[in-house]
């Protein structure tokens, strides 16, 4: 039975499946090749690779701004109308708010409390006495 001798770990030969780096040699002869099978290629062929990978390079740069976009135009960050607490919110959507849990809904850039059909929203108003005097 051939014996194991454990070894240090800073001993252990680590590969992460990359093998040994590539020569250069081995890299210009990939440019060499395929620099000969594009000019090998029909000119509309050619242009239609180049503009396949310029999409694939802008699409993703292009859908990233649009959505920096849309979000900086549908976000919106006011405070609750019951209690003060900033809220963020996309527009057209119902939300909670964190401070006091009341149900808000996002209309025309601005937070208004949810109330169900038939419910009458009233503010209370002190009134005087006359006849303290």
């Amino acid at each position: 039975m051939a014996s194991w001798k454990q070894q240090p770990l800073e001993e252990v030969p680590v590969n992460f499946g990359a093998g040994p780096s590539p020569s250069p040699w081995r890299s210009l002869a990939t440019i060499a090749v395929i620099v000969l099978v594009l000019s090998v290629l029909p000119n509309w062929l050619r242009d239609a690779l180049f503009g396949l990978v310029g999409l694939l390079i802008l699409l993703p740069i292009l859908g990233i701004l649009g959505l920096r976009w849309w979000i900086n135009r549908n976000l919106i960050n006011a405070p609750c109308p019951v209690c003060g607490t900033p809220v963020s919110g996309i527009g057209q959507s119902t939300l909670q708010c964190p401070g006091c849990g009341e149900v808000l809904q996002v209309k025309n850039r601005q937070l208004v409390r949810v109330t169900p059909p038939g419910t009458l929203d009233v503010q209370a108003v002190e009134v005087q006495d006359l006849d303290e005097d």
